[in-house]
């Protein structure tokens, strides 16, 4: 089984629980990627290869051929990297790198993450199937219909039909628990559900005061992996916290320095990554961007969000939590000190939110094992998708 993704930690993080379930069941894994997920996953133990280009060079690229990125509108992000960046860029740079390792490592079968386009046109190329894995609710059918409509003349250039990039084609395993599920899900010809598992790596920073925190609300702040660059956004949370009664643990991401913001009251504790299967449970509030894997992993704790969506999916995330009763959302104009403390207290203190946080937890639960779509996965090898 070849996994494929984008060069980024919340696309790689999705895949790693079928992996390490394929891997366990006796199956050979790899996975193709570029920087520096191909190394991470080396790391994990993952055999790996490099494809595609680095997530620096995408961001390159991005300000080379499609100009700033700030100046883009939050409500077109979406749109922006789906069907200018994900398949304008990512796909021809990947498309001969995975071919390439089909012809070499000769997989049975491809597995992709939702925004990795050029995985379905390589298995397609070489005769394989393919499966498409999921990350957070299914994208708008706008999405969906912008990705295919770029991904489009790729597959023409390939000598294909164009009508084939229709995203969802093959088998869709989704993470999404019910309560954040979109209706058009329903649309999905082959759907296998399986449990989101955080599958976080890294270093093991700062666990001797982990276990020693005093008796009182724990929040934890992230920014995730990406749109973790603005100081600023941490100095309102901080300032925000740090008189508050609470524990504060911030971790500012792989390669940001904790020296970053400068010093910080006894009540608040800054490191560069904590693997969230570690850290969750202790939580009382998880204040983030609203990345699928940061939102799941809260919720899959039975923990509330106070979320700031910054761009790509995170408004569209932000807007099914609150839908669902599981948190509140802080739009970046009225991200202020006092604005973050008064969120934090109504979250803590509001006992609906965690109630219905812990309803998504119970879904979560409730929800089968990524171990349990291999029998599924299995099936395609035999069958010849449409």
């Amino acid at each position: 089984m070849l996994f494929t993704c984008r060069p980024g930690y919340g696309h790689y993080f999705p895949l790693v629980p079928l992996a390490r379930a394929a891997a366990a069941a006796g199956h050979a894994v790899a996975l193709a990627a570029g920087e520096p997920i191909r190394s991470v996953a080396e790391t994990d133990g993952f055999e790996t290869f490099s494809a595609g280009p680095s997530s620096d060079a995408v961001r390159e690229a991005i300000a080379e051929r499609l100009g700033d990125l700030g100046a883009i509108p939050a409500d077109q992000h979406r749109s922006f990297f789906f069907g200018r960046v994900f398949t304008g860029i990512e796909l021809p740079a990947r498309l001969q790198d995975l071919l390439d390792v089909a012809a070499k490592w000769e997989p049975d079968i491809l597995v992709h993450e939702l925004s990795e386009f050029a995985g379905p046109l390589a298995a397609r190329l070489t005769g394989i199937p393919y499966v498409t894995c999921g990350y957070g609710p299914l994208p708008e059918p706008s999405i969906a219909e912008i990705a295919a409509a770029a991904a489009a003349p790729h597959w023409a250039a390939a000598g294909l039909e164009p009508a084939q990039a229709k995203m969802y084609r093959s088998l869709y395993l989704d993470p999404c628990p019910p309560s954040l599920q979109v209706p058009e899900i329903r649309l999905v010809a082959r759907r296998v559900t399986i449990r989101p598992e955080p599958a976080g790596t890294g270093a093991q920073a700062g666990r001797r005061w982990l276990g020693s925190l005093p008796s009182r609300p724990t929040v934890y702040v992230t920014l995730g992996t990406v749109w973790n660059q603005d100081a600023s956004v941490f100095e309102a949370i901080l300032d925000g916290l740090a008189a508050r009664p609470v524990n504060v643990i911030v971790a500012l991401g792989p390669g940001r320095e904790a020296g970053m913001l400068g010093p910080q009251p006894p009540n608040v504790h800054v490191t560069d990554f904590i693997p969230h299967a570690q850290l969750m449970g202790r939580c009382d509030l998880v204040i983030c961007h609203g990345g699928a894997g940061s939102m799941l992993d809260a919720l899959a704790a039975g923990v509330p969000l106070l979320l700031l969506p910054q761009g790509a999916d995170q408004f569209y995330n932000a807007g099914r939590v609150v839908a669902a009763g599981a948190g509140r959302c802080l739009r970046s104009a009225d991200l202020t000190p006092d604005g973050v403390a008064r969120e934090a207290e109504l979250l803590i203190d509001g006992h609906s939110y965690r109630d219905a946080a812990g309803a998504i937890a119970a879904e979560i639960a409730a929800m089968p094992p990524a171990s349990a779509a291999l029998p599924v996965i299995g099936s395609l090898t035999t069958q010849c998708l449409a």
